[in-house]
């Protein structure tokens, strides 16, 4: 482990926390990411920081502003928006759209790992052409609601825990040190 990496153990200690409670009960309590964000912010002040406190604090704002997004669409929990926020707090705002985007390609490879092995992986495919169809041509005015008819077609069982491909991904833009 670099040295680098140091500061960012107690982020990775709560999100490992945050991953298994996220696999186990499909929710990541608010005391938690509450915990977290707070802790973020209060490291952005030390010496040996992973961000400045103005870093933190629009690290938090863009995790926010992008887990918010994606909440909206139906596309992620409350619970990962303020995750992803609280991740923010202790990457900074490059960091946590670097982290967000790992985190697409992560859930991704998780999402067709499950859609091969429960023989639904074509009709995955279907609704992602009925869905992008759908959003190019008629111009929903409800974003979920042409989110939700697109997918219509796809059993997904069980949400996918989004605290896995976070974890997975800020390690990822940890380690690289960006």
């Amino acid at each position: 482990m670099r040295l680098t990496l140091l500061p960012f153990v107690p982020m990775f200690a709560v999100l490992i926390w945050a991953a298994i409670e996220d696999v186990r009960t499909r929710r990541i309590r608010n005391t938690l990411t509450l915990t977290l964000a707070l802790a973020g912010i209060a490291q952005s002040f030390w010496m040996v920081g992973t961000v400045s406190p103005v870093g933190s604090i629009l690290g938090l704002l863009v995790g926010f502003s992008l887990g918010l997004s994606l909440f909206l669409l139906g596309g992620m929990g409350g619970g990962d928006v303020k995750l992803l926020a609280a991740v923010g707090a202790w990457m900074g705002p490059w960091g946590v759209l670097y982290t967000m985007v790992g985190a697409a390609i992560v859930a991704l490879v998780i999402v067709l790992f499950n859609a091969t092995r429960d023989g639904q992986l074509a009709s995955l495919f279907r609704s992602a052409a009925v869905l992008v169809s759908r959003s190019i041509y008629a111009r929903p005015t409800n974003p979920r609601q042409a989110f939700e008819v697109g997918m219509a077609h796809v059993s997904v069982g069980r949400p996918l825990p989004y605290a896995v491909p976070v974890l997975a991904a800020s390690l990822a833009v940890a380690i690289i040190g960006v």
